[in-house]
């Protein structure tokens, strides 16, 4: 496998982005389970912007791998591109679970939840996250948006 799986990269770092899906795929065959070979055929699949595809092999990434934290934002990013806001906000709501001190976690989900007209919740979320991080000029604008409206 290792051949194949340095091949894929290859390719899709040289910007082959098609030869290092074909490669991929073809590991996800002789290899349906390992984690990294999904994280790769996602990572290539988000760098296509083909987002459903990408949202669902996030998925079976997450499903195998004992490392979740590493695609969290990924699974719910790709969802909210495929236009599945649902999907997206259970995903992120996930991810806020397994990190809840996280500030970019919980800015990923009061944009999602502010883009949603949920401006209460979304206000409070980034309230939690400026006092985590009170530097971050993106949350403050963020925030500072929502009063606005």
């Amino acid at each position: 496998m290792a051949p194949a799986l340095r091949a894929a990269e290859l390719a899709m770092r040289d910007g082959r982005l098609d030869d290092a899906l074909a490669l991929a795929q073809t590991l996800r065959r002789t290899q349906p389970v390992d984690p990294f070979v999904s994280f790769l055929t996602a990572t290539i699949l988000e760098a296509q912007r083909r987002w459903p595809d990408a949202a669902v092999m996030w998925d079976e990434y997450l499903a195998h791998t004992s490392a979740p934290d590493t695609a969290c934002p990924n699974v719910a990013l790709a969802y909210e591109h495929a236009g599945d806001s649902d999907s997206a906000l259970q995903r992120y709501r996930t991810c806020l679970v397994s990190d809840p001190d996280n500030p970019d976690r919980l800015a990923d989900l009061a944009g999602l939840l502010a883009a949603r007209g949920q401006t209460g919740e979304a206000r409070v979320l980034y309230d939690r996250a400026i006092a985590l991080d009170s530097s971050d000029v993106v949350l403050l604008a963020h925030r500072a948006a929502l009063d606005a409206k």
